[in-house]
């Protein structure tokens, strides 16, 4: 039976082997990360715990965990409709995206309690659905742009179906109990100006992600691709892109709900096994 720290061995593993060339900073976020013997068990993750992740620099003095490690740049463009822009989307829980609004202070709705996950998930969704519906405009939730505090964020050229998103969410990689019942649907018109802005996910941008496909570095990717979760054995799930900054002009929203199976990640060590055996296979 696999444990935290055996699938994170293994992912070290793995990753220094497929990218190489970031096999020195894997050495440095490990020897940071100590004592926590794996990033991906909460119960050892603290505030400390981020901050020394977050001084270690590769060897031309770069921030790879708070920067990320700028995988290779990739274009979202869709040729084929020869449109002047397309979109991409991320899938996420509506408090974690208000506390990263509000730590930059870009939080539109302070009316609304955040000191519990429950209470903020109650007036949230009540606030919103009876004043907006359909796709709504990200300007309500929040005002400059949409930033992260590793200055990154995962996001995908898959449209994430409004009707039966619990699906979706095993094809991108994502565990049920990252969200609760509920969520949100971002999405972000791209232009042509900003695809420089997208990189393929590295195992430097996942260096705390217990469940991702590291994309090899020999075969040139022009994305990275998300691990369905939802298979046996796994296949790989949607593309996904590594994407910074975005000014919240170019946003919208609509909330969900995400009832049905259910895949959690705390304490199941099925998943575990399975992702430790599936990482050891590529």
């Amino acid at each position: 039976m696999a444990t935290l720290i055996d699938l994170y061995l293994t992912r070290q593993a793995i990753g220094k082997i497929r990218q190489s060339r970031h096999s020195k900073a894997l050495d440095e976020l490990d020897t940071a990360m100590k004592p926590v013997n794996s990033p991906y068990d909460d119960s050892q993750i603290d505030r400390d715990f981020y901050d020394r992740l977050t001084t270690v620099k590769d060897r031309f003095g770069n921030l790879v965990f708070f920067d990320g490690s700028m995988g290779y740049p990739v274009s979202v463009r869709d040729d084929a409709d020869e449109r002047s822009y397309v979109y991409i989307y991320r899938l996420t829980s509506a408090y974690k995206l208000a506390k990263e609004l509000k730590f930059y202070g870009n939080w539109n709705l302070s009316t609304i309690n955040m000191s519990d996950e429950i209470i903020f998930d109650a007036e949230f969704f009540e606030y919103i659905n009876l004043r907006f519906s359909g796709w709504i405009d990200f300007t309500v939730l929040g005002k400059n742009t949409l930033k992260y505090r590793r200055n990154f964020s995962f996001w995908t050229d898959h449209e994430i179906n409004i009707n039966n998103t619990r699906q979706d969410i095993f094809q991108l990689g994502l565990t049920s109990d990252w969200f609760g019942d509920r969520g949100l649907i971002l999405r972000c018109r791209i232009h042509d100006s900003t695809v420089t802005k997208f990189h393929v996910p590295t195992v430097i941008d996942a260096f705390d992600q217990p469940i991702f496909y590291p994309t090899s570095d020999v075969s040139g990717p022009e994305c990275g691709r998300a691990i369905h979760i939802d298979t046996d054995p796994f296949e790989l799930g949607k593309n996904e892109f590594a994407v910074g900054e975005i000014d919240v002009e170019t946003l919208e929203f609509i909330p969900v709900e995400l009832s049905g199976n259910k895949i959690n990640f705390e304490g199941n060590t099925v998943l575990w096994d399975k992702l430790d055996l599936y990482y050891q296979t590529l």
